[in-house]
C-alpha cells in the first residue's frame, strides 16, 4: 500500500510537471499570437478610421497634430517622409507629457533597420500588459517604418527554447541591429543607449510608456 501511495505521488508530482510545462508553453504561443492577432487587425481597420463617421469623446490638437478619441482610442495623422499615416494608440499625448526620455528616438528609427522586440517571458501572472505593449509597437514599426522586427526573449527559459525564440538582451547583439526591450518595473520611462531602447512601467504604465515611445518615432512628441 505503501509503495502504491508513493507511486501515485510520483505520478501527481510529474503530472504537474508536465502541466507546468504545457502552461509555459502556451504563455509563449499566447504572447506570439496576440502580436500577430494585433499586426492583422491593425492593417485591416486602419484605411477606414477616418471614412467612418464616430462618436468623439474627445479632441485636442497637439504640436500641430490634431487627436480624436474614438471609443477609448485616440486617432491622428502623421507624415513619414512623403506618405501621410493613421495613427490609433491607446493613449494621447496630453497624458504622457510627464514620461521621461533618455536618448535620442529619432536616431534610433534612422539607424537601425531590423529589430529584436524582448520581453521577460517570466511575467508574473501572464501579464497582459506585456502582451498589449507588445501589440502597439511591433504593427507601427513593420506598417508605418517598414522594420524588420523578430520576437525575443530577454532572459533564457524553457517556453524560448520550446519555441525557438531568441534570448536577445540589450547586450551582445550586433551594432547593426537595434532592441527594444519591454521592462515590467515600477519605474515609468523610455531610455535609449547606444542601439537598445528600454521602455519600463508596471501596468497600464508600461503601454502608455510604449506609446511614449511611439510619439517619438512619429515626431509628435520630442
Amino acid at each position: 500500500n505503501i509503495k502504491n501511495q508513493d507511486t501515485k505521488e510520483n505520478d501527481k508530482d510529474e503530472g504537474y510537471e508536465v502541466d507546468g510545462e504545457e502552461k509555459n508553453s502556451k504563455f509563449g504561443l499566447f504572447l506570439v499570437l496576440g502580436i500577430i492577432a494585433g499586426f492583422i487587425i491593425f492593417i485591416v481597420l486602419m484605411p477606414f478610421i477616418f471614412e467612418s463617421e464616430p462618436t468623439f469623446d474627445n479632441q485636442y490638437t497637439y504640436n500641430g497634430f490634431e487627436f480624436i478619441n474614438n471609443n477609448g482610442v485616440w486617432f491622428s495623422k502623421a507624415m513619414e517622409g512623403n506618405s501621410l499615416l493613421q495613427t490609433s494608440l491607446r493613449h494621447g499625448p496630453l497624458e504622457l507629457e510627464n514620461i521621461p526620455v533618455n536618448g535620442d528616438i529619432t536616431k534610433f528609427k534612422q539607424t537601425y533597420q531590423f529589430v529584436y522586440i524582448t520581453f521577460d517571458p517570466r511575467v508574473e501572472n501572464h501579464d497582459s500588459y506585456v502582451t498589449m505593449s507588445n501589440a502597439e509597437i511591433s504593427p507601427n514599426l513593420v506598417v508605418h517604418f517598414g522594420k524588420d522586427i523578430t520576437v525575443a526573449c530577454s532572459v533564457d527559459d524553457p517556453v524560448c527554447t520550446e519555441s525557438n525564440i531568441p534570448v536577445i538582451d540589450c547586450s551582445g547583439v550586433d551594432d547593426d541591429k537595434g532592441v527594444i526591450l519591454i521592462n515590467r518595473v515600477n519605474d515609468t520611462k523610455v531610455v535609449i543607449e547606444n542601439n537598445c531602447v528600454t521602455i519600463s512601467g508596471m501596468g497600464e504604465d508600461l503601454v502608455k510608456a510604449s506609446d511614449r515611445f511611439l510619439y517619438g518615432m512619429y515626431g509628435i512628441m520630442k
